[in-house]
C-alpha cells in the first residue's frame, strides 16, 4: 500500500534557467561532468556566503574567476518558477499521502520553497545540503526511508532525471516514475508528462 509520494524539486516541481548549460559552454565539458561537479561542490552544505560555493565550483571546473559569470549564475539560481500543476496536485495528494521532497540542492532550493510558500506542503524536506547525501546514492534513498519511517514498498518516487530519480530509486526497491514534462523520453516505460497523470499510477 502506497503511503507516501517522494518528489524531486528542480525540474520536477520547480524550474529555472539552467546553470549547468551555461557552465557547459564556458568549460566545454559534458553535461554529466558539469552537473556532478556542481552538486559535489555546492550541494552538500548550506552556505553562509554563496560566493564561497562559487569559489569551490570554479576551482573544481578550472574556471578563471569572472565577476560577470558569477552574477549570471546567481541570477539564474534566483529566477525560479513553479510549474502550474504543482500547488493543486500537491494540495490534493496531501489529504491522503505523506508528501516528501528528496532533492540535490542547497541555499537557493530552500529559499525557493519559502518564496512559493511550499515549505508547509511537505511532511519531510530533504535537501542534500541537510542530509550530506547526494542522489543517485543508495544512502540518500535509504536515509529518506529511515527518517520517514517507511518501507520501500510504501513509497513511490517522482523526478525528472532518469538516473538519479528512477534508476537509483529502483535499485533500493522503490517504484519510480520519470516526470518527462518536455516529452523527450517516450522510450521510458514508467513515465508521466505532467503531474496530474500521477493519479493513474495511484489507482
Amino acid at each position: 500500500m502506497i503511503k507516501a509520494i517522494v518528489f524531486d524539486w528542480w525540474g520536477t516541481l520547480a524550474y529555472r534557467p539552467h546553470v549547468t548549460h551555461l557552465l557547459e559552454k564556458v568549460t566545454g565539458k559534458s553535461h554529466h561532468e558539469v552537473l556532478r561537479a556542481y552538486e559535489k561542490t555546492t550541494c552538500l552544505k548550506f552556505w553562509g556566503n554563496y560566493e564561497r560555493a562559487l569559489d569551490a565550483l570554479f576551482k573544481e571546473l578550472n574556471i578563471k574567476d569572472d565577476r560577470k559569470l558569477r552574477k549570471e549564475i546567481k541570477r539564474r539560481l534566483s529566477a525560479v518558477k513553479l510549474y502550474n500543476d504543482v500547488k493543486p496536485v500537491i494540495k490534493d495528494l496531501k489529504k491522503k499521502y505523506k508528501i516528501i521532497m528528496l532533492s540535490n540542492g542547497t541555499n537557493y532550493g530552500e529559499k525557493s520553497l519559502y518564496k512559493f510558500r511550499m515549505n508547509t506542503k511537505f511532511h519531510l524536506i530533504l535537501f542534500s545540503a541537510k542530509t550530506k547525501l547526494l542522489k543517485p546514492s543508495k544512502e540518500a534513498y535509504n536515509n529518506m526511508l529511515k527518517l520517514a519511517g517507511l518501507k520501500k514498498d510504501e513509497v513511490i518516487m517522482i523526478g525528472n532525471t532518469y538516473d538519479d530519480d528512477v534508476v537509483a530509486a529502483e535499485k533500493v526497491g522503490i517504484k519510480a516514475y520519470l516526470l518527462d514534462r518536455q516529452d523527450k523520453h517516450p522510450e521510458v516505460k514508467n513515465r508521466l508528462t505532467n503531474l496530474e497523470q500521477i493519479y493513474r499510477v495511484l489507482k
